[in-house]
Order: structure tokens, then C-alpha cells, then sequence
């Protein structure tokens, strides 16, 4: 739309006819959207923040949703785990573990469903990793819970404890 002093602005325009003694009369309703666009337009550019700050992350982020399917892995788990995001999205974060653990996972996550009891969810640990070409490494790996459409995702920063305990095995 354009406003009186030349400005224009984002609307809805809806038309409605109506016939009153045999002429047409039509009926314009404007809804000006230009607050509706600025919010968008905020959480567009926060959610752009937020992608840049994990994908320039020094340390892994991984995004999985209550069934244990990753939605996000960051550019430094695709180093870490030498399996590029595409690879990993969509499937069960089980494929980044080694055994007994992998098998382990699924049921860890249905317990805490049923019963709320965590292991590691709102803490940290030392857990073992498994990399693209099967080899097993320590990381530190915290693990925080949201909530998103009334359903639990879960973000897991992992750390690399490679370099770390090879200068304590040699010290």
C-alpha cells in the first residue's frame, strides 16, 4: 500500500462484492502487516545469529529429538566424527557410539520418558565416540533439554578429550 505523504507498506487487501440496486459495490478491507513482517523479519535474523554462532562453534553441536534422530550437527562434529551433517541428519545419534553403548541408547531414552530419571541430561560426563571410520576417542559430552512443540529436544556440546589424555598417558 502507499500512504498519503508517499510511503509504502506491507498489507492484505481483501475485496468483497455486493450488488445494491442492480450495481456492483465492492468492499476493501486493508490489514496494514508491516509489525507482523518486523517480527519476522527479528526472528529471522536471531535464528541467523544463532546458526552462525554454532557453525563457527570450536566444539561439537549436536541438535536430536526425543527419538534420538539428529536434527543438527555442526561443522566441528563434521571434523570431529568425519561424517559430513547430511550424512548424519535424519539418522538415530547411536551411529556416532560404540558398542555396548549404541545398543544402549534407545532404551536410555524411552527410560527417562517413562520415569524422568537422567543420566547424563543436564550434566557432563566422559563418554567414548565413534568416528566415520570406526575408531573410538574420549569426549566430554553435556547435554541440556528444551522443549519445542511440547516435545523434548536435546543439544549436546561434545568436546574432544583425544590430545588430553594422551598428555596424561605420557606424563
Amino acid at each position: 500500500g502507499q500512504r498519503k505523504d508517499g510511503s509504502s507498506f506491507p498489507m492484505d487487501l481483501s475485496v468483497g462484492e455486493a450488488k445494491e440496486d442492480g450495481e456492483s459495490i465492492f468492499v476493501g478491507i486493508i490489514h496494514d502487516l508491516t509489525e507482523r513482517e518486523r517480527g519476522e523479519r527479528a526472528v529471522h535474523e536471531g535464528a541467523e545469529r544463532l546458526r552462525a554462532v554454532v557453525d563457527t562453534a570450536v566444539d561439537g553441536v549436536i541438535l536430536i529429538d526425543a527419538q534420538g534422530t539428529v536434527l543438527m550437527f555442526n561443522p566441528a562434529c563434521e571434523r570431529l566424527f568425519g561424517y559430513t551433517a547430511a550424512e548424519v541428519t535424519g539418522n538415530n545419534v547411536k551411529m556416532l557410539m560404540p558398542p555396548p553403548f549404541q545398543e544402549e541408547h534407545d532404551g536410555y531414552l524411552g527410560n527417562y520418558h517413562r520415569t524422568g530419571e537422567r543420566k547424563i541430561i543436564g550434566s557432563g560426563r566422559e563418554v567414548k565416540g565413534r568416528r566415520k571410520n570406526g575408531t573410538v576417542f574420549p569426549m566430554d559430552l553435556s547435554v541440556g533439554e528444551a522443549k519445542q512443540d511440547g516435545q523434548s529436544i536435546f543439544v549436546g556440546i561434545i568436546h574432544d578429550l583425544s590430545e588430553r589424555k594422551k598428555t596424561e598417558e605420557q606424563l
